[in-house]
């Protein structure tokens, strides 16, 4: 058993085997596999930035909060299927979303935690507001399932994916 950043107390409690004993339950409690190397971000840190990314930012539309939570570099797939990379493009896609849905709010459903990884599941909610997607303006509220995978790096976002169910979107706008 490897893991690595940690303290040498710990180091060592961590070296035993997982099948139990007091090695075995620190491994445990410190969520240590075979040759995992821990995260600077833990759980909760993933938890409180994920929820800054949709309460804060996404909900509020406020773009001052990515320096605080996203890396410069970020890589992000959205729910309505463009890449984007860094903050100038991340920027350009909340504006599209704004432009869609002044009202689009994200709802985070279930989170599961897994090393440097979060997934995510999610609602989307909103008022047809702008074109997407070819689809003019109806005004119709709306309601659709996404997923997300969230990778961390130094305390902040770097890259999320984000699978939206955008037939279910297209079937309420039409």
């Amino acid at each position: 058993m490897e893991c690595r950043g940690l303290g040498d107390d710990l180091q060592r409690a961590c070296s035993g085997s997982t099948s139990g004993g007091e090695e075995g339950q620190a491994c445990l409690l410190l969520g240590c596999r075979r040759s995992a190397i821990l995260s600077d971000v833990n759980a909760h840190d993933q938890q409180g930035l994920i929820g800054r990314f949709y309460d804060d930012m996404w909900n509020q539309f406020d773009k001052a909060v990515f320096a605080d939570v996203l890396d410069p570099d970020i890589k992000f797939r959205g729910s309505l299927g463009q890449e984007k990379v860094g903050y100038a493009e991340f920027g350009d896609y909340v504006d599209f979303v704004q432009r869609f849905s002044p009202d689009f709010h994200n709802t985070v459903l279930t989170t599961i935690t897994e090393d440097n990884r979060t997934f995510a599941r999610l609602s989307y909610t909103g008022t047809h507001q702008g074109e997407v997607f070819g689809v003019q303006p109806t005004g119709r509220a709306f309601e659709y399932a996404g997923a997300a995978v969230f990778s961390f790096n130094e305390h902040r976002i770097s890259e999320v994916w984000v699978l939206g169910d955008i037939y279910g979107l297209l079937q309420q706008l039409r």
